[in-house]
C-alpha cells in the first residue's frame, strides 16, 4: 500500500462517513463488525491518510459548490442579453424548448394558466438593468464612488485664555 493509499475498507469507511457523518455507522457499513465498529471508527478517524481523504472530499465538494467569478459574470451577461423575443416561435407562442436551449439564465419565472379554454404559458425575465449594474460592479467598470464629507473642526479653547 502506497504512502497515501487507503485500503478498500478504509476507502469504504470514508465514502460512508461523508454520507452519514456518523463514524460508527460508517464503519459498520464499510464492513467492520458491529461489535468492533465503534473502536474501528475511532482509530480510522485518527488515521492521517483517512483524515486526508475526508478533507480532500470536503474540499472538492466545497469548491464544486462555490460559483467562480467568471461563471457569475457569464450568468449576469446572459441575463443582460436576454430578449423576450428569443423565446417565441413563428406563431408568437412561447416555445418551451427555446426556454431550455437559449438563454435559460435570463428567465426569472414560468407560469402556466388557463386562458379561453387553452393553457397559456407566461414567463418573466430577470431585470436586465440590475444584472448590468451587478456585472459592472463585479468587473470594476464603474468609477469609484466619491463621497464628500463636510465638517468643521473647532479647536478647543485654551484654558489660560479663559481665566484672564
Amino acid at each position: 500500500m502506497g504512502k497515501n493509499k487507503l485500503s478498500d475498507m478504509q476507502r469504504a469507511f470514508v465514502d460512508h462517513y461523508i454520507q452519514c457523518w456518523k463514524a460508527t455507522e460508517a464503519a459498520r457499513r464499510a464492513g467492520y463488525s458491529a461489535k468492533t465498529a465503534n473502536v474501528a471508527a475511532s482509530k480510522l478517524l485518527k488515521n492521517p491518510r483517512v483524515q486526508a481523504a475526508i478533507k480532500e472530499i470536503q474540499d472538492q465538494t466545497r469548491s464544486e459548490s462555490i460559483m467562480e467569478y467568471e461563471e457569475a459574470c457569464k450568468i449576469l451577461s446572459s441575463i443582460a442579453r436576454g430578449k423576450a423575443g428569443d423565446y417565441f416561435d413563428d406563431y408568437d407562442r412561447v416555445n418551451i424548448h427555446h426556454l431550455k436551449l437559449k438563454n435559460a439564465h435570463a428567465v426569472a419565472s414560468i407560469k402556466q394558466q388557463m386562458g379561453d379554454g387553452y393553457p397559456v404559458l407566461q414567463f418573466r425575465l430577470h431585470d436586465k438593468i440590475q444584472a448590468l449594474e451587478r456585472l459592472a460592479k463585479l468587473r470594476g467598470w464603474d468609477a469609484p464612488e466619491r463621497h464628500e464629507v463636510n465638517y468643521t473642526v473647532t479647536p478647543p479653547e485654551d484654558e489660560d485664555d479663559t481665566e484672564e
